[in-house]
């Protein structure tokens, strides 16, 4: 794990090793305060201080997946089952994921879940309410909030998708999702939209 300063002038430097086995390949990173968190499918939430050190499990984070620090929750590895329960890696509270009427493949952020019914793409709240069916919606939610499709880009909190150029292939960050469109690349910043009213 690297360090780099955002702002200013400063060389990259080494927080730490993460070694394949115990912590396993991370898959998911968010930051954490002064730390970087991160799980792997079968290694459980860990995490480093930026300031260097040995990598460290979070207590209680066996089995589960980060969904947003400081949520992670016991995604399966089948893609199809459903996971059961939201957890609270700094509270330990937990909350009961409720899939909606045959939704399969559930996939949830600490707020919104995206999965499947037959051929249609379902969001829904964690605990199964405000359940809306949504075309082509293939993705994981981006920022708790955001799901990306061949049609654009959904908003869950507002209930609105913006439409775009058919997106048939895109990468994506946490908030930033990009495609190529003609010659160019497009970019768009998921975190500088303003919060629903």
């Amino acid at each position: 794990m690297w360090v780099a300063p955002l702002r200013g002038s400063g060389q990259a430097r080494r927080a730490g090793r993460v070694q394949p086995g115990a912590a396993g390949e991370p898959d998911r990173l968010a930051l954490a305060g002064d730390q970087v968190a991160w799980s792997s499918p079968l290694g459980g939430v860990w995490r480093l201080s930026l300031d260097g050190g040995r990598p460290e499990r979070v207590p209680r984070s066996a089995g589960l997946q980060l969904a947003g620090w400081p949520w992670a929750t016991d995604e399966p590895l089948a893609l199809r089952d459903n996971p059961t329960r939201m957890v609270n890696l700094e509270t330990g509270r937990k909350v009961t994921i409720r899939a909606a009427h045959g939704v399969e493949g559930l996939r949830c952020g600490p707020t919104w879940c995206v999965g499947t019914r037959g051929q249609d793409a379902v969001v829904q709240r964690v605990d199964g309410r405000d359940v809306r069916v949504r075309k082509g919606l293939r993705e994981p939610g981006y920022r708790d909030r955001f799901f990306v499709g061949h049609q654009g880009v959904y908003d869950a909190r507002a209930d609105r998708l913006v439409s775009f150029a058919p997106l048939t292939q895109w990468s994506g960050g946490d908030g930033l999702i990009a495609w190529r469109q003609g010659d160019g690349l497009r970019v768009v910043n998921l975190a500088a939209v303003p919060p629903a009213r």
